[in-house]
């Protein structure tokens, strides 16, 4: 066996710069946007004056041309990435889960406990 001595750093999306940073936001803006259907929005706001078609396009249209609200949503998640900016698998149990407090990462096929 040969242990390498590798250090895998992970980063929050406000450590990353450049097109670090730039990744992150497009996989997550592109991520959002897969999933965006004008059938969120049935029953949602003023019937007088939003359909659930003008409410998605504006919606779209936010996620399309807002990085802020790109980031916030990646903050919101604790999203964590590699140096590159791409995602990595990280999980934050909470909850009733038997892990719950604890953060783990799996790579390679392997969990490892990074907190909690």
């Amino acid at each position: 066996m040969l242990h390498t001595g590798i250090e895998i750093v992970l980063y929050s999306v406000d450590e990353l710069e450049g097109c670090a940073r730039a990744q992150a936001i497009k996989d997550m803006r592109d991520f959002e946007l897969s999933i965006l259907s004008p059938a969120d929005f049935d029953g949602c706001g003023d019937p007088e004056l939003d359909t659930p078609e003008s409410m998605y396009q504006e919606d779209y249209e936010d996620i399309l041309f807002n990085d802020e609200r790109v980031l916030e949503d990646i903050r919101a998640n604790d999203y964590m990435y590699f140096a590159n900016g791409h995602l990595a698998a990280v999980t934050q149990y909470c909850g009733c889960h038997p892990l719950s407090g604890e953060t783990h990462f799996t790579f390679a096929g392997k969990d490892y406990k990074i907190g909690g």
